[in-house]
């Protein structure tokens, strides 16, 4: 498979500021073109298909915020954006150009109050739309010929994903010791999901799934009791589900299960320690497990992670040499993986490994 592409845009924005106001207005437009090619073996030379997609997008955004006593930040945010795509098949199959465009408005606003001058408070809402790639379109197939176009020729068969996102939270930041927490809900419409497999050229397929949400938690902290030692942590809580979803292969259907490769829970932490021109970190993370198809079957699971590392930086004048150890430990993990609804397959992560960087400033 081989792969040719053009892009070119222009992108303008304006930016106004005066006493409490901030405005900021822009314009942008781009046109992309990708030519998808297939050769077999051992004759590269001849392409078998050549078939090209194009994408046209425009989009413009106006940003206001204003600030009240000093303490009250109020914004909002407004896009305005169009998409077409059209698909151009291989001459020789005498395929009309297939043709879609998408108008969206994607609105967001929030709050961020300031409690004291080291505690702020915000709240955040907002709506985005998101259109389907040339592969969700068509299936995973990399080329439209006669025998498929009936079953992918209709573009419009994949909608368009939208999300409302709802948010708010609290900082707090002194001299020592910084924390921040976050509180989410995600309510999708028309989600476009990974439905756990491969296509043929091994990129995730995906379809709609009518209604799911995504929510949860998201806290990190900091604390510098000292200038030679740091200790931080960051974690996300998180609730997924898919009200409703239906297995193609089987027929069956499914209510309210975890969506594919949606951890509950991921942790970071570390530890720094700095002495004159050295700097010693250790860190590990943990994800819990996740599934591997839309269906909660703990057949099909990515298995939880635990990994530790750490890094030794020393710097003089103007150089720096960094030395790192990944996956200090040697644990035996996967990084992700997905299933056919047979059998589970994994991408396993690199063993104990080391790598080293010099930086010279000038």
């Amino acid at each position: 498979f081989r792969l040719r592409s053009n892009f070119y845009g222009v992108m303008s924005n304006y930016s106004f500021s005066k006493d409490n106001l901030s405005l900021k207005i822009g314009i942008n437009a781009n046109s992309y073109d990708r030519t998808h090619m297939m050769v077999v073996k051992p004759d590269i030379s001849t392409d078998i298909y050549s078939n090209t997609g194009y994408k046209k997008e425009f989009s413009s955004f106006v940003k206001l915020g204003y600030t009240l006593f000093n303490k009250l930040l109020v914004y909002g945010d407004l896009q305005f954006r169009t998409v077409d795509f059209t698909y151009v098949a291989d001459k020789s199959y005498d395929i009309a150009n297939k043709n879609i465009n998408w108008t969206f408005i994607n609105p967001k606003g929030g709050l961020r109050y300031a409690v004291t001058k080291k505690l702020s408070a915000f709240a955040f809402v907002g709506q985005t739309w998101r259109e389907p790639t040339r592969n969700d379109m068509f299936g995973g197939a990399d080329d439209m010929d006669r025998n498929n176009v009936s079953q992918i020729g209709d573009l419009s068969r994949i909608k368009p994903e939208r999300v409302n996102d709802y948010e708010g939270g609290v900082n707090y930041a002194d001299s020592k010791f910084k924390f921040g927490a976050n509180v989410y809900h995600m309510q999708f419409k028309n989600e476009i999901a990974a439905i756990g497999q491969l296509s043929y050229i091994g990129l995730p397929l995906r379809k709609n799934v009518a209604s799911s949400y995504r929510q949860g938690v998201e806290l990190n902290a900091q604390y510098n009791p000292t200038n030679w030692f740091d200790i931080w942590a960051n974690a996300g809580l998180m609730k997924a589900r898919i009200k409703e979803y239906t297995d193609d292969v089987s027929g069956a259907t499914y209510h309210d299960v975890s969506p594919l490769l949606a951890p509950s829970i991921i942790a970071n932490g570390g530890i720094d320690f700095k002495h004159r021109n050295f700097l010693l970190g250790i860190d590990g993370r943990h994800m819990s497990k996740s599934y591997l198809a839309n269906n909660g079957d703990n057949n099909f699971v990515l298995p939880e992670i635990w990994v530790a590392n750490a890094h030794l930086t020393g710097r003089w004048r103007s150089y720096s040499l960094s030395v790192a150890c990944n996956n200090i430990f040697g644990s035996k993990y996967f990084n992700s993986g997905y299933s056919d609804g047979v059998t589970s397959y994994y991408y396993v992560a690199a063993p104990r490994n080391f790598y080293a960087t010099f930086n010279l400033s000038f």
